[in-house]
């Protein structure tokens, strides 16, 4: 038996249907058919579809910009992008497969549900890699332009090996899962971000 309050189960049962449908494609007569309520119950908890969708991801979202938010509070120059951060961001996303599903039903969608969560969560986020970037003592000169591009490049190597992680089971016959196969990647993409954030330069 569920011993959930009714609200957070309402949530739960969205998350996994925007996860799979996307917003236009849900309705809220599915979500209460999987809690096992009727329709009308879920406005004694939820506005409408809107404020019930906006829950999901503030729900989602919320824990990795503040867990991106301490460990950018505690990353020193040499540690950027370090085994650390790699393993917590990595960890986050394997933890909550929604998260990106949930983005990219809203980035091919666009609309209102797109610009949700850019203005309110993803835009944040990449304001505060521009931050931390911009107060990194790079060898060469890194403009604003190319802090983004390099902030996109670490975003995917993170969020490929998750979305993809069930294709790339079936063709190199691995559990993307498996810590063996989460330490290797994470030794790979912190050699592969040190690449492309280069090393420090000397103090002058």
């Amino acid at each position: 038996m569920n011993n959930k309050p009714t609200a957070v189960r309402i949530l739960d049962a969205a998350e996994e249907i925007f996860a799979v449908n996307g917003y236009d494609a849900t309705s809220l007569g599915d979500v209460a058919d999987q809690v096992g309520i009727r329709g009308p119950g879920i406005y004694k908890h939820y506005k409408n579809k809107q404020a019930l969708y906006e829950s999901v991801v503030a729900r989602l979202l919320d824990p990795i910009r503040d867990m991106l938010a301490e460990q950018a509070l505690e990353v020193k120059d040499q540690e950027l992008f370090s085994k650390a951060l790699i393993r917590g961001i990595l960890t986050f996303h394997l933890g909550s497969p929604n998260f990106a599903k949930l983005i990219m039903h809203a980035a091919l969608a666009g609309g209102e549900q797109l610009d949700l969560i850019i203005d309110q969560w993803c835009k944040p986020m990449m304001e505060s890699g521009t931050s931390l970037l911009k107060g990194y003592r790079f060898k060469e000169s890194v403009d604003e332009k190319d802090m983004a591009a390099l902030l996109i490049a670490f975003t995917n190597l993170i969020v490929a090996y998750v979305t993809l992680g069930p294709l790339y089971d079936k063709i190199f016959d691995i559990d993307t899962l498996s810590s063996e196969q989460i330490d290797s990647q994470i030794d790979i993409v912190a050699k592969l971000a040190k690449g492309l954030f280069g090393g420090v330069r000397d103090d002058e």
